[in-house]
């Protein structure tokens, strides 16, 4: 990098004026503030985990023991499943041979591996703070996993949980349970703490390989074989980017690292995980890329269809997220001050070296005055540098507005409710999640979805057409609770919990899901149900709220067409522009 890459105006001689000086020292300011202190939030977060140590009824390395104990009799019944074929199928090998990942199989049986595990002489208690059983209705320790292609979840050379994806096609699909089910919170997994694909590819990653977020464990799984140690896919586990594992990522990115890139799947939701990961990782000095997939597939539909070349093709043109940022904020504010504020806010998170070749492509079509844009910019710049992670996390609990934007403009076919069907734990009552299964096209894999009671199994949701937006947002909001609880919804208290659901879900929380966590933990009363699961909503997602509940927001909408798509199609993508940044 050259002296000028640091000098966004003055060495590079491209602007005059009072302008152009404030830019130049705001650049300077950044370079010469110190980074926020992450490492005294993972200070933290150790003494936490090490008081909850102290405290838990099964200690950490039995936890272990019956994980590595479980991973072996999946193993063990992998290879005489319909495991290998299904996973070929998606994936081109069924991954027998690929170490790292180490596929299993969950037998059909109620309690084969709670047995299996009694007989090896795990107890009952052990079981279930495993999370590899759970208490059925009858009161009897039933497996979590029956019938399932099973994978765990590593960190580093510890297996701290499983992901286990139903048979397509089941007997009985009323009671195959939800598509994906996860292992629930335990004292040893935390979904918001762990990256699927890091322990796999930390190797590739340390020797020079490039970090690519997508959002479903197959997707990463297909970055990683697809692209031969130069890219290593990485998914996180049933939410958007959070700050944990955004700090993961720190190792990665910097002087001589090749950054992160964003693959995202080309659809709503896929949209605002890509925003949000983009101020996640600004906010740690970073300006992350973006692969935009063809045709609303995921990266893994793409190596399916396309094969290994079609997906490292993909993953090779990426572009700067910010640019697409940019490009969203165009097509949709039109112009004015609030044009002016948002490009200036995406410029300005960047680093500093980026902002002239950013300013120019924001300014290019638009009619901002001379200058005006370099002024912003150099005071956004100003407020980003006091307080990075503050200013970031305003941003995100802003993309509920990107979000109602993008559903308004008419660009995106929403299904009318919108939880995928990634489960964590307790099997769901997922009649209020719809099927993403449309045309025997197969599932995003390791999206996130909703848990429910742990006493009763899920029923298959019915498949819903694509269609525009048309019912009352609040009333999907009510629809959702009062599949997990009807207190929830049948007295006063409700708008409580509306409204924070609504700041959950546009901070990019898998609404669903943490709702049925929560309320499946019985602490709730008849008086008020409501109000007290909001409390532990807000608590458990660090958010609040003071606005009252407006329409707009459908939870977790899926699109059945591409938003990025539309977005470049709407305006020239910077992909035929001279020189873009790379």
């Amino acid at each position: 990098m050259t002296e000028s890459d640091h000098e966004p105006s003055r060495k590079r001689g491209v602007y005059d004026g009072a302008q152009d000086e404030a830019l130049f020292h705001a650049g300077r300011r950044r370079e010469c503030s110190p980074a926020p202190d992450l490492d005294e939030l993972d200070t933290e977060r150790a003494l936490v985990e090490a008081n909850r140590w102290d405290q838990a009824p099964v200690q950490r390395a039995r936890l272990l023991e019956l994980n590595e104990l479980a991973a072996g009799f999946f193993t063990a019944g992998y290879a005489n499943s319909w495991g290998p074929q299904y996973v070929n199928g998606r994936l081109g090998t069924d991954l027998a041979d690929h170490g790292g990942f180490r596929p299993g199989y969950a037998p059909a049986g109620w309690t084969t591996l709670t047995e299996h595990l009694r007989h090896l002489g795990a107890g009952d208690q052990e079981i279930l703070a495993a999370g590899l059983g759970r208490v059925a209705s009858t009161g009897a320790i039933i497996d979590l996993f029956r019938e399932r292609l099973v994978l765990p979840i590593r960190n580093g050379r510890e297996i701290h949980g499983f992901i286990g994806r139903r048979q397509p096609a089941p007997a009985d699909r009323g009671k195959a349970g939800p598509k994906y089910l996860n292992t629930p919170a335990t004292d040893l997994f935390d979904k918001s703490a762990q990256l699927f694909g890091l322990s796999e590819g930390r190797a590739a990653l340390d020797a020079g390989a490039t970090p690519v977020l997508v959002e479903g464990f197959f997707d990463a799984i297909a970055v990683t074989l697809a692209a031969g140690g130069r890219q290593v896919g990485l998914a996180p586990l049933g939410t958007s980017l959070t700050a944990s594992q955004a700090n993961q990522l720190r190792p990665y990115v910097g002087a001589r690292r090749p950054g992160v890139t964003v693959a995202t799947d080309a659809d709503l939701a896929g949209e605002i995980a890509a925003q949000r990961a983009f101020w996640m990782l600004a906010a740690r000095g970073h300006a992350p890329r973006h692969v935009l997939l063809p045709h609303g597939q995921d990266p893994a539909e793409v190596l399916a269809r396309g094969g290994p070349m079609a997906l490292r093709a993909c993953l090779q043109d990426a572009h700067p997220l910010a640019g697409h940022l940019l490009d969203e904020r165009r097509n949709h504010l039109g112009e004015g001050p609030q044009l002016l504020a948002e490009c200036a806010a995406i410029i300005a998170a960047a680093p500093p070296h980026t902002w002239v070749e950013q300013i120019d492509y924001a300014g290019a079509g638009t009619n901002f005055g001379p200058g005006a844009l370099r002024a912003a910019v150099a005071g956004a710049a100003r407020r980003w540098t006091l307080d990075p992670l503050g200013s970031a996390q305003a941003q995100i609990g802003d993309l509920r507005l990107v979000r109602t934007r993008l559903q308004r403009a008419g660009e995106i076919r929403l299904p009318a409710a919108g939880p995928s069907e990634l489960v964590w734990g307790a099997d769901l009552a997922a009649k209020a999640l719809p099927d993403r299964t449309q045309s025997g096209q197969p599932d995003l894999d390791g999206a996130t979805g909703s848990v429910g009671s742990a006493t009763q199994e899920t029923q298959e949701p019915s498949p819903l057409k694509s269609s525009p937006l048309k019912s009352s947002s609040l009333e999907s909001w009510r629809e959702m609770a009062h599949s997990i609880d009807p207190r929830l919804t049948s007295d006063q208290d409700w708008p409580t919990l509306c409204r924070a659901i609504q700041e959950a879900d546009a901070a990019g929380f898998d609404v669903a899901h943490e709702l049925a966590m929560l309320a499946a933990g019985g602490k709730l009363t008849n008086r008020h149900a409501a109000t007290e699961l909001a409390y532990l909503l807000r608590d458990a997602t660090q958010t609040t709220s003071d606005t009252t509940p407006t329409l707009g927001s459908d939870p977790k909408q899926r699109a059945a067409s591409s938003p990025a798509r539309s977005l470049a199609q709407a305006r020239p993508s910077r992909r035929h522009t001279a020189g873009p940044m790379r």
